[in-house]
């Protein structure tokens, strides 16, 4: 059965340093393909910094009307991709903070991709950030 158990707490929060003076910037996100068992589908929204959070649907698409362009190449793939623009606020130090929430159960993450520019299409869908403290 699927997951359904409510995401009012539950959030992706992760601290970036951005080399850019761009006022936004495109974020890739990656989720495991769930099927859209919720009618409308599944939601997620996303913001740096706390500010002008956008929110999209990952999977509204996935039906049957839609079975040979997008519901089958995101089931066989095992991968639901999405592109979104999200605003970059100012920062002296160009330390920014993205927080991703589901909005709705059953939303599996994947990986998530800021990019700042430089974004290559690999099967692996590019090398991790290296990680410092």
């Amino acid at each position: 059965m699927p997951y359904t158990e409510k995401t009012s707490d539950a959030a992706l929060i992760y601290k970036v340093k951005l080399n850019t003076k761009s006022d936004s910037v495109k974020v890739r996100m990656f989720f495991d393909s769930t099927l859209p068992f919720k009618k409308g589908g599944h939601s997620v929204a996303a913001s740096f910094d706390g500010e002008n959070e956008k929110i999209w649907n990952i999977n509204d698409q996935l039906t049957w009307k839609n079975n040979y362009s997008k519901m089958y190449p995101a089931g066989a793939a095992r991968m639901i991709e999405t592109v979104i623009t999200l605003a970059l606020p100012n920062s002296a130090d160009r330390m920014h903070v993205i927080t991703i929430r589901p909005l709705d159960p059953g939303v599996v993450f994947y990986k998530v991709i800021v990019d700042n520019g430089g974004y290559e299409q690999t099967y692996l869908k590019m090398p991790e950030s290296p990680y410092k403290r």
